[in-house]
């Protein structure tokens, strides 16, 4: 026998990832939104399943001991839901309310997905046309432009929505867009799209009337904290943060007239199931424990250089593989301080030879020293880095700016 069919028999006989660790890679990425989805699914199709705490909008409380900074998310949270259920109570069924809470509870502060629609939906049962035709309906709703990926898909769905797909205005978004609007004056933009200045002019003050983002109000959060970190003198407290995080318990079965075959099915999905979730409490915890404690200079606000910590540093800590540090951690959050943080930040991104912290003072230098006659794009201040020797892309560049804050050139600068 080849080396290459001895090669695919092994492959054949030794699967890399049973049906079980696929199941648990999966809920341990969960959030705490599709987390209680999927609770909920397992409990309505398994007989032998009743969740203790499984937080779904349409059938549940909010709990009165959590936080008040949590509580208050959850509120807002819930108005969202109902709200927007209200509005498309003759587009959607009762059957929908699990796909629009998963859309709807993974939006950040200002309306926009955090995670892209394909991606959420990737481990559910539900039909992915048919989880478009809602997210539609969600764009759709009063809060026009709800639930769209980032602000460049809400600028197009807004202009495309109000003014038409042949209009001078989405023409402009266009352009603005996939020029990254760097140095498109009125002149300009007529030479290109052959238009009178005029009509440009006009057309651009349409665009400055669309709000910036789907949620006018960005300090309304829709984002739950998965761990709450307090620092007390020189003690770092870190606690799960787990009011909402569904539990499971066994029904008992010994009345039930399901066969044997039957019942052994079911109560395995439960084993896995809570096996599942247990594995994903205790690595989430020995993680979230890893990454804070190494930097302590960031709760404990020792005022030194904050330190260089990285996934790889976190695996070699906890004793995983940096793949699981990264599924363990991306796309989580922590409330410290009465203020939610994501993990990523906590973490050194390493451009070339610099760290993001040393970038992004970079940035701010820059910007601070702009000429207020000529001010500074992204794509102008990603030319100056390079020309420093800092490989960085231009989105990467926006990204930072917006996490420090800083508005855009539009918004410092309005014309």
């Amino acid at each position: 026998m080849g080396g290459c069919e001895l090669f695919q028999q092994e492959l054949k006989q030794h699967p890399i990832f049973t049906q079980t660790m696929l199941q648990n890679l999966s809920v341990l990425q969960m959030n705490r939104t599709a987390l209680n989805i999927y609770v909920y699914e397992v409990t309505k199709n398994n007989p032998l399943v009743k969740s203790t705490k499984n937080f779904v909008p349409w059938n549940s409380t909010i709990s009165p001991v959590s936080p008040d900074i949590i509580e208050q998310t959850l509120i807002q949270e819930q108005k969202l839901f109902d709200k927007i259920k209200e509005e498309l109570i003759l587009e959607i069924e009762e059957s929908d309310s699990p796909i629009l809470y998963l859309i709807l509870g993974n939006l950040n502060a200002q309306g926009f997905l955090q995670i892209p629609l394909e991606q959420l939906f990737v481990n559910t049962t539900y039909d992915f046309e048919h989880v478009q035709k809602i997210h539609t309906y969600i764009m759709k709703s009063s809060l026009m432009g709800l639930g769209a990926k980032d602000s460049k898909e809400y600028l197009l769905f807004i202009t495309k929505e109000q003014y038409g797909e042949s209009s001078l205005e989405y023409k402009l978004a266009s352009l603005l867009i996939q020029n990254n609007r760097q140095h498109l004056n009125v002149t300009k933009l007529a030479l290109m799209l052959k238009m009178p200045a005029l009509d440009i002019e006009k057309a651009l003050q349409h665009l400055k009337t669309i709000p910036k983002t789907p949620i006018i109000n960005p300090s309304t959060r829709h984002i739950y904290p998965d761990f709450i970190v307090q620092a007390q003198g020189d003690i770092l407290k870190i606690k799960a943060s787990d009011y909402l995080t569904p539990t499971i318990e066994v029904n008992d079965y010994h009345t039930t007239t399901y066969t044997k075959v039957e019942l052994s099915g079911f109560l395995k999905e439960v084993e896995k199931l809570q096996k599942a979730l247990e594995l994903r409490s205790s690595t989430l915890q020995k993680h979230a424990e890893a990454i804070i404690i190494a930097r302590s200079d960031f709760f404990l606000k020792t005022g030194e250089a904050p330190k260089e910590i990285g996934l790889k540093n976190i695996a070699e800590i906890t004793g995983r593989h940096i793949s699981t540090v990264s599924r363990a951690l991306q796309n989580r959050y922590f409330l410290f301080e009465d203020s939610i943080h994501p993990f990523t930040e906590l973490w050194t991104h390493k451009i070339g030879n610099s760290t993001d912290q040393e970038v992004k003072a970079m940035i701010i230098k820059i910007i601070n020293n702009e000429d207020l006659k000529s001010p500074l794009s992204d794509s102008s201040i990603t030319n100056i880095l390079n020309k420093k020797g800092i490989s960085i892309a231009r989105r990467t560049v926006n990204k930072y700016r917006k996490e420090l804050a800083i508005d855009s050139l539009y918004q410092r600068h309005p014309r």
